[in-house]
């Protein structure tokens, strides 16, 4: 079965029970797993073990070693702790030999191993493999949940409460339209405010964040698409133009605003029996944003498409040095453009 939870909920569940021999983990969120594994690190630790192997799954594996390593049980062998990492589910031959591999540690589970293996880039409603199903039977299977639109003000309070700090509420809305849910640029900068501020008895304001993140090139980013969103043309050349003078590398501008151009093309794309809702959802467009994305599959045509993907392949290759041209100069022209079919 597959059990759909966020991260403290599994960490609750972790100081209920007892360890157990296996966890498999899965989310489409890849700093989820990683802390979701070191969690279980760390309980592991507290409990005596001591060496810690992680066994990349996206490589080649030698899986009668890999067997001979991990399943042979010996009851005065060392504590082991060990993570099978997979960047995606893998193909079916693949697939099949690490379900035989789990079965048979599963099989001769010992008190001296635990076994943690993760499924990045994971969807538990997406069409899987019959190794998994077969797996996901006799197993189960934690997903990691994200925090919601909804959820994302409070897991960011949560998350800051963690490291001793608060914020107002207008910090919060700030600190969630700058990230737009993107879990690696909330923690980034949350991080950067601990390492700035400590452990100190203060709730920050909206202007503590903002002399600190907003040279912040991640964070920044997502101001740019905003812009384009709002076709705000003198804001999104005033943030391209910071951009430029700040070093910050032009490949990041042009994949961030390619993800626009993708959920555009998706949408304009979509078949005849999928809702929009469905679409916002699966591409993760925030309801504030929604509006424009209707708006613009009633102004794009398909040939627009195909201008502007070329348009951003051009820009690729300036940025690449293939051919000569001013890269700011282009990624400017190009988010004007982009940003006419949101009015």
């Amino acid at each position: 079965m597959i059990l759909q939870l966020n991260n403290e909920a599994l960490a609750q569940k972790l100081k209920l029970k007892k360890l157990e021999p296996c966890y498999i983990l899965g989310s489409h969120e890849t700093i989820l797993l990683q802390e979701a594994r070191q969690l279980i690190w760390s309980i592991a630790q507290q409990a005596g073990f001591q060496t810690r192997h992680v066994v990349d799954l996206s490589v080649a594996l030698d899986w009668d070693q890999l067997r001979y390593q991990y399943n042979t049980h010996d009851l005065f062998s060392e504590r082991q702790f060990i993570e099978l990492n997979c960047p995606q589910l893998p193909n079916e031959s693949v697939g099949q030999e690490l379900y035989d591999f789990m079965t048979a540690y599963q099989s001769n589970a010992s008190f001296n191993r635990i076994m943690v293996l993760s499924f990045d880039q994971f969807k538990p409603n997406s069409a899987q493999p019959g190794w998994f199903k077969q797996m996901s039977q006799v197993n189960t299977v934690m997903f990691l949940l994200s925090p919601t639109q909804h959820t994302f003000p409070q897991w960011i309070k949560q998350r800051m409460h963690k490291y001793g700090l608060s914020l107002t509420q207008e910090a919060v809305i700030y600190l969630v339209k700058g990230t737009e849910g993107n879990l690696n640029a909330a923690i980034q900068s949350i991080e950067k405010l601990t390492l700035i501020y400590g452990r100190v008895n203060k709730q920050l304001s909206i202007e503590d964040l903002r002399g600190i993140l907003e040279d912040e090139a991640q964070f920044a980013i997502f101001t740019l698409n905003e812009s384009i969103l709002q076709s705000d043309d003198v804001r999104t050349i005033r943030i391209l133009s910071h951009f430029a003078i700040s070093n910050i590398a032009p490949s990041l501008v042009l994949g961030c605003i390619l993800r626009l151009l993708r959920c555009l093309a998706a949408l304009y794309y979509r078949p005849a029996q999928q809702s929009l809702a469905s679409l916002f959802k699966e591409h993760n467009i925030w309801p504030k944003h929604q509006a424009a994305f209707q708006r613009s599959i009633s102004i794009v045509q398909q040939d627009d498409l195909y201008r502007l993907f070329n348009d951003a392949h051009q820009i690729d290759r300036y940025i690449k040095g293939l051919e000569k041209g001013s890269v700011w100069e282009n990624l400017q022209k190009f988010c004007v453009q982009l940003s006419r079919y949101f009015r």
